[in-house]
């Protein structure tokens, strides 16, 4: 057996995680999931490898040497970041035998970015957007620590998931360069250069000073990806880009028209894959604003396709206890209004409804109830928080009852705010029920449903409207 596979299945580390197998390599780890006995958990473990690929580099070899500071500046940097979606570090340690080091994490079992696009190809403008807020977030944030991660990419994104909601997370900060100096730890060790070539900004190329520009130059690669199904930089011997890359646009220009982007989003993206970064989109978030106007100036010019991808998902319980019966897309009509996603699902009696939070997926448990006169209540139940209705005193509580337009807050058991859902009833009318949401208004037809409810999601700019169907 290898050194670099040396740990076998049922190795112990730090006396509590419990090495269950390896499950990826790459040129500077090997990665291995294992069982975190404490806390009965399944985590991921990065381990240091005894050789580079590639340089046959070892201890006190350049290459070895550079690898090692990277992977000790990564733990460093992982430990200063709180964003949810930022890979989580719960450990460091070195393994007795050869002192390689070795990090231990949380364990993401939904995927990468590389592979979510490979099966999906291009993926709607919109969808794009959804995609990227989480992860512009999370490099906000390092950005504000004065950490740059240098080499994002697709395989670098890994989804949680969380039921069926996929979580985008930001890893590998293998390469980052980091404002945050700890003794033993010196990022100018690094003479080695360590990027992804297809993904690496012209600075990188260049051996030039590198900043958040960087980055932001890469995540428009990404989304140029995502929104065309294709990379940028195709072929065996990328090395041939770079003179291009390096000195000015030209082939930034001439490759997003070969891919087929054109209009207002080909200016987002040609702004932040300026060769130069003094000309270049200054920040991560500044790209990201940029993007969505761009979005939505084409959607409204039809140049956009409809949604079809959505941040929530919905699931209504059948009538036998402990199982359920998908709706989603199937049995959910969807349409736009505006800037608004409509969802209307037909509901027997329970919707459960899961929506991005601040801490993550809020899930919750919507229940119709009968009232006098065809009144409609809807009971709300936090399903992994707390609910209260906005502005009521009092403490939080497991459910709620409804009956006019409300805002339901949801909370963590120390009372810190997840999100908001909203239940607009709307208004009786000849066609039917009509609801304001949004400065839009929209009706849901007798014919349709009789009685309807409005839930407005989070913060996000879909609706769905739950029509009852009361059992036969």
């Amino acid at each position: 057996m290898s050194t670099d596979s040396e740990l076998e299945a049922g190795a112990r580390l730090l006396d509590r995680y419990v090495i269950i197998d390896r499950i990826a390599a790459g040129g500077m780890a090997s990665i291995y999931r294992a069982t975190d006995e404490r806390l009965d958990r399944v985590v991921c473990v990065k381990l240091l490898r005894a050789v580079v690929e590639g340089s046959g580099s070892t201890s006190g070899g350049q290459a070895y040497d550079a690898s090692y500071a990277h992977f000790l500046q990564e733990a460093l940097a992982l430990s200063r970041l709180a964003h949810p979606n930022t890979l989580k570090i719960h450990d460091f340690g070195y393994l007795e035998e050869t002192g390689r080091p070795f990090q231990v994490s949380e364990f993401l079992d939904g995927g990468t970015l590389e592979q979510y696009v490979r099966a999906n190809d291009a993926i709607p403008p919109l969808d794009v957007l959804g995609l990227l807020k989480p992860i512009v977030g999370a490099l906000a944030e390092a950005h504000s620590h004065g950490i740059i991660h240098r080499d994002i990419k697709p395989s670098n994104i890994i989804f949680a998931r969380v039921g069926d909601v996929l979580i985008p997370k930001v890893a590998d900060f293998g390469i980052a360069r980091s404002d945050i100096r700890k003794s033993g730890v010196d990022e100018e060790i690094s003479v080695v250069t360590l990027y992804s070539p297809r993904w690496a900004a012209p600075e990188q190329l260049a051996s030039g000073v590198q900043d958040e520009r960087t980055d932001v130059y890469a995540l428009a690669l990404v989304a140029t990806t995502m929104l065309t199904g294709r990379v940028m930089f195709e072929g065996r011997d990328v090395r041939h880009t770079y003179t291009e890359r390096i000195i000015g646009d030209a082939l930034i220009t001439r490759r997003l028209r070969e891919l087929g982007v054109g209009g207002e989003i080909a200016r987002a993206l040609m702004h932040a894959l300026a060769a130069s970064p003094q000309r270049r989109t200054a920040s991560v978030t500044a790209f990201y604003d940029e993007l969505k106007v761009a979005v939505r100036e084409g959607k409204n010019k039809g140049r956009a396709p409809m949604p079809t991808f959505s941040s929530i998902t919905l699931d209504v319980p059948a009538h036998t206890p402990g199982e359920g019966t998908a709706v989603e897309p199937a049995s959910v009509e969807v349409s736009t209004l505006g800037q608004l996603l409509i969802k209307v699902v037909d509901v027997p009696e329970r919707l459960d409804i899961s929506f991005p939070g601040a801490g993550g997926p809020i899930q919750a448990r919507l229940t119709t109830l009968p009232g006098r006169d065809r009144e409609l209540i809807v009971s709300v139940k936090g399903l992994n928080c707390f609910v209260g209705i906005t502005g009521a005193t009092g403490r939080p509580s497991p459910s709620v009852r409804c009956a006019s337009d409300a805002d339901v807050d949801c909370f963590l058991a120390s009372r810190e705010l997840l999100g908001r859902l909203g239940l607009r009833f709307g208004t009786p009318s000849s066609a039917g029920q009509v609801f304001h949401v949004h400065g839009q208004e929209f009706v849901i037809p007798s014919n349709r449903a009789t009685l309807c409810v409005a839930l407005l999601v989070g913060s996000t700019r879909e609706v769905v409207v739950m029509c009852l169907q009361p059992y036969r």
